[in-house]
C-alpha cells in the first residue's frame, strides 16, 4: 500500500536510480502520473514530458475498455470483447474520434505552447499511478516506438504481474514494485487517490518543467 501519489513516486524514483546516467525523458501519463513523475524528474534531474492515451470505453458502460487511443489517432482494440459485447464499427468510429478529440485538448491545455521533447536515440520512460489492464499504456508504447527511442522503459507503483508479462515483452524493461495477483483498481493501493484535476496538472507541470 501506498499512503498517496508523491509516496509511490518516491519509491520510483529510488528505483530508477539504476538509469540516471541515461539522461532518460520522463513521460508522464495524466492526469494520475503527473503527481508520480514530479519527484522521479527531481531526483534523476532530467527531462520531462508527457503523453495522453487514452481509453475507449464500451457503450453504455465507459468504464470497460474496449480498447485505446493514441493522441496519433491508433486505435488498439480488444476485439475478442468487441465481438462479445456486439460493439458496432460505427461506435468505435465515435468513440475514437472523441478520444482523440480530448487528447488535443489536454495537450493543449497542459503544454501551453510548449514543444514536444523529441524522443529519437533517448532512453524513455513512461510513468503512470498504476496499470489495470495495460491496454491505455499499449497506446503509449506504440507511440513512443514510432519515435524510435533508444530504449523504453515503463515504471508505475502496482500492476497485476500477468500485465507486466505483457508489456515486458514489448519494450525494454518494467520497473513495478508492488505486483498484486488480486487486482481490482489502482485506487485499492493507495490511502490517498484523489482525483487529479486540468489545475493541479497545470500547477505541477509549472514546478517540474
Amino acid at each position: 500500500m501506498y499512503k498517496n501519489r508523491l509516496e509511490a513516486g518516491q519509491i520510483l524514483a529510488h528505483e530508477l536510480m539504476i538509469f540516471k546516467n541515461d539522461h532518460p525523458v520522463i513521460l508522464a501519463l495524466p492526469r494520475g502520473g503527473i503527481p508520480i513523475a514530479a519527484p522521479i524528474v527531481k531526483q534523476l534531474n532530467t527531462d520531462f514530458d508527457i503523453i495522453i492515451p487514452r481509453k475507449i470505453g464500451a457503450p453504455y458502460n465507459e468504464e470497460v475498455a474496449i480498447g485505446s487511443v493514441t493522441e496519433e489517432g491508433h486505435a488498439i482494440l480488444n476485439q475478442s470483447l468487441i465481438e462479445r459485447l456486439a460493439v458496432p464499427d460505427s461506435y468505435i468510429e465515435q468513440a475514437t474520434l472523441k478520444q482523440v478529440q480530448e487528447i488535443k485538448r489536454r495537450l493543449n491545455t497542459y503544454r501551453q505552447g510548449r514543444a514536444p521533447i523529441k524522443l529519437e536515440g533517448r532512453v524513455v520512460i513512461l510513468v503512470d499511478d498504476g496499470i489495470a489492464t495495460g491496454y491505455t499504456m499499449h497506446a503509449a508504447i506504440q507511440s513512443v516506438q514510432h519515435q524510435n527511442p533508444k530504449k523504453l522503459i515503463i515504471a508505475v507503483p502496482v500492476a497485476p504481474p500477468e500485465t507486466v508479462d505483457t508489456l515486458t515483452e514489448l519494450i525494454d524493461a518494467v520497473v513495478c514494485p508492488l505486483q498484486v495477483i488480486h487486482f481490482q483498481a489502482v485506487g485499492q493501493f493507495y490511502d490517498e487517490f484523489n482525483q487529479v484535476s486540468d489545475e493541479e496538472v497545470s500547477e505541477l507541470l509549472k514546478i517540474i518543467v
